[in-house]
């Protein structure tokens, strides 16, 4: 029997980032992932992003809504952001997820990013959503630990003491992107693109 179940779109509102640090960060990737046995599932480059808001699965009323309270928004200036160093969640010791940290510098700003998330949270509430349970810790995914997997002490090491050089990376878009999974990972598609500094339509 044919299920009626009206199709899904799993999505979240988020940033990408300019060809260069695209490459830079995919050199980096490369770089641990020869220090890496096979416990490490990488981000592929295609896939570099920041979530800001993830939105979970939206049936077609409410994610037609998702864009549409992005497109009727005021949304923030431009603004630049810098990288930090290499990091794990939720810690170094016991990592599951490889990340990259951003940090605030003279000429870069997290809390320009920050007033960025807390709009797409206004967003998430608008559709009715729940607020998130945890605080925004920004930061660029690198890789996943597979489940049962253990780092090698090699690549611990790197991960402790590499020294990272990404480019700075100016944000001039807010994206809402449609994730669809598959045998081969994650594929993201972008649903919706609005530039920073957009007035609001009359």
């Amino acid at each position: 029997m044919q299920s009626s179940r009206e199709p899904v779109h799993r999505c979240f509102y988020g940033i990408t980032f300019p060809h260069a640090v695209n490459v830079a960060v995919s050199g980096l990737i490369a770089n641990l992932e020869r220090h890496d046995h096979g416990a490490v599932r990488w981000t592929p480059p295609a896939n570099l992003h920041l979530t800001l808001r993830f939105l979970g699965e939206l049936e077609r009323r409410r994610f037609s809504e998702a864009r549409q309270v992005m497109i009727d928004a005021t949304l923030p200036p431009p603004f630049t952001l810098g990288f930090g160093p290499t990091n794990a969640f939720p810690s170094l010791r016991k990592p599951r997820v490889l990340v990259l940290d951003l940090e605030e510098r003279a000429d870069t700003s997290l809390n320009a990013l920050q007033a960025l998330q807390t709009l797409t949270e206004s967003f998430a509430r608008a559709l009715g959503l729940e607020p998130e349970e945890r605080s925004f810790r920004p930061h660029l995914t690198l890789g996943r630990v597979r489940r049962g997997e253990e780092l090698s002490l090699g690549l611990r090491k790197v991960l402790e003491t590499m020294t990272v050089d990404i480019p700075d990376a100016k944000v001039d878009q807010l994206l809402l992107i449609e994730s669809k999974m598959s045998r081969e990972g994650a594929k993201y598609r972008i649903v919706e693109k609005r530039e920073l500094r957009v007035r609001r339509r009359s």
